[in-house]
């Protein structure tokens, strides 16, 4: 795994690895905190479907050590209390599966050309 997250550094321009942490729980994937001398990110290493062509196309990934990779900073983050985003949840899963929810579109519309994209519902 070294090697893929060396690789998946040097692909993303993410810095030199300076340290790497395995973060349990995945069930398709595996996920690990990789610190470089730039930041903390989360590297997570595509298990199950991976190798599907069809499932490259909702995610923007790379190829690293023959394996297929995400990154995202990394967030530290709390344990939920139990309840306590329930209706947020249930607004959030209904919003998401209502027929013709689709997915979000990104939008380039701004008043100013440099506006950063945003995701409209």
């Amino acid at each position: 795994m070294d090697a893929i997250l060396r690789e998946t550094a040097h692909a993303f321009d993410l810095g030199v690895p300076l340290s790497a942490e395995q973060v349990m729980g995945g069930l398709s994937s595996d996920l690990w905190k990789l610190a470089t001398e730039r930041a903390s990110f989360a590297v997570k290493v595509m298990g199950i479907n991976a190798d599907q062509p069809d499932s490259h196309d909702n995610i923007e990934s790379a190829p690293a050590g023959g394996r297929l990779v995400r990154v995202h900073r990394w967030v530290d983050g709390r344990r939920v209390r139990p309840g306590e985003y329930l209706e947020e949840s249930g607004r959030l899963l209904a919003a998401t599966s209502s027929p013709g929810a689709g997915r979000p579109r990104r939008s380039n519309r701004g008043s100013r050309p440099d506006d950063a994209p945003r995701l409209i519902p």
